[in-house]
């Protein structure tokens, strides 16, 4: 377990240095269309916001792979280099499938479709994670358990699989030569966020690369990416851009029958009992709304990711759980405000006496609290709201 977190350790400093270097790349370049700092914020909010569920998944995760390993195992793990190497190969495996089948299942894409929403293509969009994957995608690992891999080694594999998975994540890295044929690369992977007709639905390898070419799922890189989807969701709330897919989904089968409303949840996404197709042309850059503040939105970003990284660090205390997830919830959706020049209103009471709540739940950081609260309350105060035009950048603003 001191390696798995160490592993652990090592991948937030590797995240952070491969981040700062394609920043000063792109800033250098002065290549404004790279970043948006909109949709890099948004980003960070939600890759705190699934740190706080999956954090607090993994410990039922753990329970159930625990039980499973100890009565159900095939095989007895003895730790010979091929058991590690089998071990890896299946862990690639389970996420090809269970990434192909967020494609094509409509729950799992309403899920999965907000990593695919940013049209950037970034290192901040390896860290644009799926708040609500984790709660439905541990059975995958149980096979695993079935093959008597341990729980730490799981772990540690998931550690890989992050480290793989954030790397494929820019444009300043051209195709590799022969490890295209094997490797999950960030050629393949700019296909994987394209939306244009031929470029959708391929490429769902993890670290490799094979199993869509053994499945037919492999396309190569002829053309430039155009990234985001077909249906993008207006703004850069991290909130909305988690839920809005269902509410998409709930209100376009308002008129069908019942049963036409349970399917289309397994359905592919589109899918419509007529038959009709949502168009797959790709969509018009998403708009830029006015922003409120930059520095209340980075000052509101950094107290959400606070409150709910802390969160499964809490247990078991279940009521300080609850006030960082509700608080650090309500945070993010002040983001959304910055972002989208909603009007706050009461909702800057709530966050005050939340955030003053939470403090009091958490006396440790109550200091914290208290200042950042009040960053955030002079920046609203002084907040200018000047529109910006539509189809603006926002790059290093």
């Amino acid at each position: 377990m001191e390696a798995v977190a160490a592993a652990r350790v090592a991948m937030v400093v590797l995240f952070f240095a491969m981040l700062l270097v394609e920043l000063r790349v792109a800033w250098v370049e002065r290549d404004r269309p790279l970043y948006r700092w909109k949709d890099s914020i948004e980003s960070w909010c939600l890759l705190a916001l699934t740190s706080a569920i999956s954090g607090l998944s993994k410990l039922f995760l753990l329970v159930v792979y625990g039980a499973v390993l100890e009565r159900f195992a095939l095989w007895e793990w003895r730790g010979t280099a091929l058991e590690y190497l089998l071990a890896f190969l299946a862990y690639d495996l389970v996420s090809y499938a269970f990434h192909r089948a967020s494609h094509r299942v409509g729950f799992l894409w309403a899920i999965h479709v907000v990593h695919h929403q940013s049209e950037q293509f970034n290192l901040t969009v390896g860290m644009r994670t799926a708040p609500l994957r984790n709660l439905v995608d541990w059975p995958t690992l149980l096979p695993l358990a079935l093959l008597g891999v341990p729980a730490w080694w799981v772990m540690m594999l998931f550690v890989i699989h992050m480290v793989g998975q954030y790397w494929i994540h820019t444009q300043r890295i051209p195709p590799l030569g022969p490890l295209e044929w094997f490797l999950n690369t960030p050629s393949h992977h700019r296909v994987h966020h394209g939306c244009q007709p031929g470029y959708q639905d391929v490429n769902f390898g993890a670290n490799l690369i094979v199993f869509d070419r053994l499945f037919g799922t492999f396309r190569p890189e002829t053309e430039p990416a155009v990234f985001g989807v077909t249906a993008p969701v207006p703004g850069f709330s991290p909130l909305r851009s988690t839920f809005q897919p269902f509410a998409d989904v709930l209100d376009r089968s308002r008129a069908w029958s019942r049963s036409d409303r349970i399917r289309v949840w397994w359905k592919p996404p589109g899918w419509s009992p007529d038959g009709a197709k949502t168009p797959s042309t790709p969509p018009p850059p998403k708009r830029d709304l006015a922003i409120r503040s930059l520095p209340e939105a980075l000052a509101t970003a950094t107290l959400a990711s606070l409150l709910l990284f802390m969160a499964p660090a809490a247990m078991p205390s279940l009521p300080t759980v609850l006030a960082l997830l509700g608080f650090g919830g309500l945070a993010l959706h002040r983001v959304g405000l910055c972002f989208d020049d909603g009007s706050a209103g009461a909702g800057d009471t709530v966050f005050a006496v939340g955030l003053a709540t939470t403090a009091f739940l958490v006396p440790s950081h109550a200091v914290l609290f208290a200042l950042g609260a009040v960053l955030c309350t002079a920046l609203a105060l002084s907040a200018q709201r000047e529109p910006r035009s539509e189809g603006s950048a926002d790059a290093f603003a």
